[in-house]
């Protein structure tokens, strides 16, 4: 398989030899929890410094902050580990997310933020290997969402664009363009190893 990471789709996925399509939505934790974060934050500042009231709602704060910390590691657990149990060669992209979070704007920033695409690569690539299994990260330089995955002629695309047309014909969505890209990546890494598929 490949994986394309995203924000409007947390994980485009492309598997097999007809590129099955799989996604897995966004839970967007930050996003549903940010009102009550917010509400507990204002009844902390409002709280005299260091008082017993202060405390408490200190407390109750970062109480509620550890529970989104869970909630993405739980959702990044449960996904690698369904992905490890049902495939032996695994393709993701190399994501510079310090470098993303500090040329996005702010509210980009926040989204991919809470999106945590690093842990789940992280959980995915220890459980691979765990596994034995083999686990392919693409080069940095390697542009998925420019190349055609039919014909594999290259092509200018804005962050806007999210279907790649290409003169052979190839019409897909830029994701799954990118994710099919990243699948055959990983197949000649595969190879290049020297495994046999």
């Amino acid at each position: 398989i490949g994986i394309d990471m995203g924000l409007s789709t947390f994980a485009t996925i492309a598997q097999g030899d007809d590129n099955h399509l799989q996604e897995i939505a966004n839970p967007r934790f930050l996003k549903k929890s940010l009102q009550k974060l917010r509400s507990l934050s204002r009844k902390l500042s409002r709280k005299i410094y260091k008082s017993r009231n202060w405390f408490k709602a200190k407390y109750n704060l970062q109480v509620y902050q550890v529970r989104l910390k869970n909630c993405r590691k739980d959702f990044a657990h449960k996904h690698s580990t369904q992905l490890v149990k049902s495939h032996d060669i695994v393709g993701v992209e190399s994501l510079s997310i310090q470098s993303l979070l500090q040329n996005s704007p702010s509210s980009l920033a926040r989204s991919i933020a809470d999106a945590s695409w690093r842990q789940f690569l992280n959980f995915l690539q220890y459980k691979l290997q765990h596994a034995s299994k083999f686990f392919a990260e693409a080069s940095r330089w390697f542009a998925s969402t420019k190349i055609c995955s039919g014909c594999s002629r290259k092509k200018e695309m804005k962050l806007s664009d999210r279907t790649f047309r290409c003169e052979c014909g190839n019409e897909l969505g830029r994701d799954i363009n990118a994710a099919i890209n990243i699948k055959n990546i990983a197949l000649e890494m595969y190879k290049a190893a020297g495994a046999s598929v």
